[in-house]
């Protein structure tokens, strides 16, 4: 006999735990032939988060993705289509970190906003090809009507030793191209 589902008695009601009363843990497996996401959320509520995490963490990763099947799709895909005609102001990524507290005398603070390391450990065939990017960034309007501006890359550094702020460090192989426009 098969494990019943639970499934509350009308659309859209009931939950699982509640802030006094809460699940331990959550375990999802999805089979070979499950035919769907292993979870899905589709939040009505356009006011609220749909996905909050609130971690102690310490030691450990908060979010940690692993794989080694993936071929063609991707780790993480975000895909929005802004419909909206109106005045907005969007941001697709942000990461707000903000240190409080002052570094105390031989402490030390190395922070990297974002580590992006790709790594070919292997000898390829000679008639293969590899081609990676490590950023790449498209702005593209389809027409100039209005007033359009677009910025690239910007970088602000200020508030350090002027000495030891550098905005841009490329660190190129011998023989290849430092910088190209």
């Amino acid at each position: 006999m098969a494990t019943p589902n639970i499934v509350p008695r009308a659309d859209q009601e009931g939950g699982l735990g509640t802030s006094a009363k809460s699940w331990g843990k959550l375990f999802i497996e999805n089979p070979t032939s499950g035919g769907t996401a292993a979870a899905t959320i589709s939040n009505l509520d356009v006011d609220q988060v749909a996905l909050d995490i609130n971690a102690n963490n310490t030691t450990a990763n908060i979010i940690d993705v692993s794989t080694s099947t993936l071929t063609t799709g991707k780790v993480a895909n975000f895909d929005i289509t802004d419909a909206s005609s109106s005045s907005t102001s969007n941001t697709l990524l942000e990461i707000d970190y903000n240190k409080t507290v002052a570094l105390t005398s031989s402490q030390a603070k190395v922070l990297t906003g974002i580590d992006l390391d790709i790594s070919d450990t292997q000898t390829n065939d000679a008639g293969s090809s590899g081609v990676y990017f490590g950023q790449k960034i498209t702005i593209n309007h389809y027409n100039n009507q209005g007033s359009i501006a677009q910025t690239g890359l910007m970088i602000t550094c200020t508030g350090a030793d002027a000495a030891n702020t550098k905005g841009i460090i490329l660190v190129t192989e011998d023989g290849g191209v430092d910088l190209s426009i």
